[in-house]
């Protein structure tokens, strides 16, 4: 149906404008007609038509400035533009979920079914808008942006749920603004743009007081702009990136760079410690994917990161699958029930964060190990105290490591971090050690709690002389599990776990 909507066709090509006429006519569409910009500009203001097709090279006035003046007048701003050209061109204020661009010589029919298809498009909007409190449809028949706009239109407020096959994210909206979004584990602008790329899929909107914290605060006709620009700017320089499972490595010393490095490069420099695949940057970074992706071109360009050929340490497991069985059966009959999926935690010690980190970059070289996502930004200069990641052990079999301090302050939280504790792992300094502090905790959870505690040292301070040291000031005889942790050595990190591990059969 037409409802007597009016398009004008603006193109210096009087065949194509007559047979585009006669084809909307036949539909029942009001089309009008103009051979040049200034005709046209005039039209467009006059008659205010409900969408313009019009060609890149008009004479008098071109298509570009035409469609920058319609698109700065609050009158007609909001009209949709198919525009036609010679050449795929970029278009300054073409706005992709509104507008179209076709090349010349251009399929009549075509363009005709891109115009009943905008406006059914927006009628179904329209029926959206007048729905009760839930919404819901297919983003196949309305696009994420239109939905977002007439949201915001409307000045709705609630929660959107999408569904894309296995995966669902959320946007929040407060006034018609989009105040948040989330898509799995990755929240705000970055994961709106992500979603912004959904073409399918359905959509829930369930309107409601929304408490969320404010992690958007844009105007949502730029929010959108900006996603579906980056969106288009990845599709046309992907086949210039590195691919997503490439390992990347840092070719300089990060405390030789400036000071007052933007954000997004000081997070690449603090991912890369740990995580040197290019999908897991992206990933992990809090920034929006594209620039994410821009900033590591720019420093491969510039030679301070390279590709790395390293294809990462050949997995092995950490126990055999015997060893695995006895874990779970000695766990489970401890805890009283038995579950499909057990959990258990290594509390690790120390009184240096950079200690911390060290072991914790040592341990993420085993593909079974994933830093939790608060660790990175727990490291400031206070002591850390928390989830520093995840290992899988089996199928189903998950070991939290745990950090926390070396000192007395925090022994009120021993007995409740006690629970489903498997083993604790203290690293030592090399230095001057808090043996008074190290004792305490030996005592409280060997000695007390039966749990086996291991020491770790970095590569080069662990000696015979340490061991020795160890044995004194703990006051054993027997053998103490002291082992150098060195950074990309994944058998020795799993020689080390393992050690922890089967002690652990033993002491359950």
């Amino acid at each position: 149906m037409s409802d007597n909507k009016k398009i004008l066709i603006a193109d210096s090509d009087k065949k194509l404008t007559t047979s585009l006429k006669g084809v909307l006519k036949d539909k029942g569409y009001d089309a009008v007609i103009s051979n040049d910009g200034a005709t046209a500009l005039n039209k467009a203001l006059s008659e205010m038509p409900d969408m313009i097709v019009l060609s890149v090279a008009l004479p008098t006035i071109d298509g570009i400035k035409l469609s920058q003046i319609l698109r700065s007048n609050p009158r007609t701003e909001s009209i949709p533009l198919i525009f036609l050209s010679d050449s795929d061109i970029y278009i300054p204020h073409f706005q992709r979920h509104r507008d179209s661009l076709f090349i010349k010589p251009a399929n009549i029919d075509e363009v005709a079914a891109r115009i009943y298809s905008i406006f059914d498009k927006a009628a179904k909007t329209r029926d959206v808008s007048r729905e009760g409190k839930l919404i819901e449809g297919g983003l196949s028949e309305i696009s994420l942006p239109d939905l977002l706009q007439m949201f915001s239109m409307n000045k709705k407020e609630g929660r959107l749920y999408l569904t894309k096959g296995k995966d669902k994210g959320d946007i929040w909206l407060q006034d018609g603004n989009i105040i948040d979004a989330a898509i799995g584990e990755v929240v705000g602008e970055k994961a709106l743009f992500r979603l912004l790329t959904w073409k399918t899929g359905s959509f829930r909107f369930l309107p409601a007081k929304v408490n969320v914290p404010h992690k958007i605060n844009r105007a949502t006709d730029n929010l959108i702009m900006e996603g579906l620009r980056q969106y288009d700017e990845w599709e046309s320089l992907k086949d210039k990136f590195p691919p997503m499972d490439a390992r990347l490595k840092v070719l300089i010393d990060p405390s030789t760079l400036p000071k007052g490095l933007r954000p997004i490069t000081q997070e690449i420099f603090l991912l890369l410690e740990f995580y040197p695949k290019v999908s897991d940057v992206i990933d992990r970074n809090t920034f929006p994917d594209y620039e994410v992706m821009r900033t590591i071109m720019t420093l491969l360009t510039k030679g301070i990161i390279d590709i790395t050929q390293d294809k990462g340490q050949e997995e092995r497991p950490i126990l055999p699958k015997e060893d695995i069985l006895k874990l779970k059966e000695r766990f489970a009959s401890r805890m009283n029930y038995k579950l499909d999926r057990e959990f258990g935690k290594v509390l690790i010690f120390s009184h240096d964060n950079d200690r911390i980190r060290y072991v914790i970059n040592a341990i993420n070289i085993l593909p079974e190990f994933y830093i939790h996502k608060d660790f990175l930004k727990g490291m400031g200069s206070n002591q850390y105290l928390g989830v520093a990641g995840h290992l899988q052990i089996g199928d189903n079999i998950q070991i939290t490591f745990i950090a926390v301090p070396v000192s007395e302050i925090f022994s009120p939280l021993w007995r409740p971090l006690s629970n489903s504790m498997l083993g604790g792992l203290t690293i030592l300094s090399g230095e001057a050690e808090r043996w008074d502090e190290i004792n305490k905790i030996a005592g409280y959870f060997q000695g007390g709690l039966g749990k086996p505690m291991a020491f770790a040292i970095p590569e080069g301070e662990a000696s015979v002389d340490k061991v020795r040291e160890v044995k004194e000031h703990l006051n054993r005889k027997n053998d103490v599990m002291l082992f150098p942790i060195v950074k990309n050595d994944a058998e020795g990190v799993r020689n080390m776990l393992s050690s922890l591990f089967r002690s652990v059969i033993g002491a359950l």
